[in-house]
């Protein structure tokens, strides 16, 4: 039988190119090695059991992320919802979160809807001034929102109205013309009539005269005549101021029709300068207010990975910390900070190994990283008048090339705080010591085929 094999002493990994089966050969190979497996499993536990230090667990606080911006809230604003999650890579100007805008959504929608109903006014004015029976669908409204249906509605309605009115004005013009026309012929019939009424009495009185003054017409007959004289002129004179009243109306009325549609047009001048001005100052609040909108954006300040998002619910949406979450470039070194109380600062050397245990918002579980102790600082006294020993202040410094694993899920704490468990898996496990002897004993109980390769995984200190 030949066994021939590889150890690579960097990488602590066992390879096999060709193990044949020991397994039906030689059982008393396949004894050897099992109570080279219990040997090996004894001494580990008698070992583990003089030697493995105390696990005991501190919270420590993340106090540096290394090359990183910070993200801020404006003053005075809220965050409404957030467009990123932790470990996100974004770029420059990307919206990062949305700032709570209902109220500023809402004077925009007010100002949108009155610049849409004076555009809409402005053309219905010039559809008045044109006497257009149509009303011009203003560039940039849409008709299929039910509100603005609803003004275009309105405007036109009052379009039909505006210019019906002028319409029937016209024809009450007209036929005031015509009856004005028509009394004129009548008051022309009367005082024709009259004219020739007065004709034939001043002839009788012109023959009564002589015969009066020879007493042939007796007094009452002549006076009778000189009455009817009278009383002719009168109605002459009424009928003729008449004539003169009609002509006048007449002449004010034909006016007036004639001048009907130029009066329109020029009464619709002063309406639209006034739309007009009123319509670049709702403009002007609309812009003002898109702008607000687009500011109510938070934007990356520079290109990175997102880490240290705060949680907005409405209880820390209102936190004088205006933070909301950092930009960093993914190359970062986290800094952890911690306070080991003093009964286990002997326990304690720089370069030992923790686990640091960062909790994911995302499952409620948690991403450990193994990483030693870069600094222990000096001891906090109990009081300043104590010599005593409180606790010692310790840090942890993590290269981003053991944290890049966690930039694409939302595992970043967002309170900056993890957990550091001391003597937790600073020496091997029994699974990670026994598990090269279960490699190995496959080379007693398992047949294989040649070029197998069997390895371990790596020690993990």
């Amino acid at each position: 039988m030949m066994m021939r094999g590889d150890i690579t002493s960097s990488t602590d990994v066992l390879s096999l190119t060709h193990v044949p089966s020991l397994s039906r050969r030689d059982p008393w190979a396949r004894l050897g090695f099992a109570t080279i497996a219990f040997v090996c499993i004894a001494i580990w536990a008698v070992t583990r059991s003089f030697n493995a230090p105390e696990t005991f667990a501190v919270s420590g606080t993340i106090q540096d992320l290394g090359d990183s911006i910070p993200v801020k809230v404006p003053d005075g604003a809220k965050v409404s919802r957030l467009l990123v999650r932790n470990g996100d890579r974004v770029s420059a100007g990307q919206p990062l979160a949305h700032i709570d805008d209902a109220d500023i959504r809402r004077d925009f929608e007010v100002a949108s809807t009155r610049v849409t109903d004076l555009l809409i006014s402005e053309q219905r004015i010039l559809a008045q001034r044109d006497k257009t029976q149509s009303l011009t669908l203003p560039a940039g409204i849409d008709l299929t929102d039910p509100a603005t249906a609803k003004l275009f509605s309105e405007h036109r309605d009052k379009l039909a109205k505006s210019l019906a009115s002028a319409s029937e004005e016209k024809a009450s013009l007209r036929d005031m013309l015509k009856r004005t026309q028509s009394e004129a012929a009548d008051v022309a019939k009367q005082l024709a009539a009259r004219l020739k009424e007065r004709d034939l009495n001043e002839r009788e009185l012109a023959n009564s005269q002589p015969l009066f003054e020879r007493s042939s017409v007796n007094r009452l007959r002549f006076g009778q005549l000189e009455r009817e004289s009278i009383r002719i002129g009168t109605d002459i004179a009424k009928l003729r101021a008449e004539t003169a009243k009609i002509k006048a109306t007449r002449a004010d009325l034909e006016a007036r029709l004639a001048h009907a549609d130029i009066d329109i047009s020029q009464s619709a001048v002063p309406e639209l300068d006034r739309v007009r001005d009123l319509l670049m100052d709702a403009t002007e609040a609309r812009n003002n207010l898109a702008a607000r909108l687009e500011l109510s954006k938070i934007l990356s300040p520079t290109s990175g990975v997102v880490r240290g998002i705060k949680d907005i619910d409405e209880s820390v949406r209102k936190s004088p910390d205006p933070e909301l979450m950092r930009i960093s470039s993914g190359n970062e070194t986290i800094v952890i900070e911690a306070t080991i109380a003093s009964n286990q600062v002997g326990k304690l050397h720089v370069g030992e190994i923790v686990s640091v245990e960062f909790a994911s918002s995302a499952n409620g579980q948690t991403d450990t990283v193994r990483v030693p102790i870069s600094e222990i600082g000096a001891a906090h006294a109990k009081s300043p008048t104590s010599s005593a020993i409180s606790a010692v202040p310790i840090k942890i410094s993590i290269p981003h090339s053991q944290i890049q694993n966690l930039e694409k899920e939302p595992r970043w704490p967002a309170d900056k705080s993890v957990k550091i468990v001391f003597g937790s898996r600073s020496t091997p496990t029994l699974a990670e010591v026994t598990r090269p002897l279960g490699d190995g004993l496959a080379f007693v109980f398992d047949a294989v085929s040649p070029g197998t390769p069997l390895a371990t995984d790596q020690f993990r200190h």
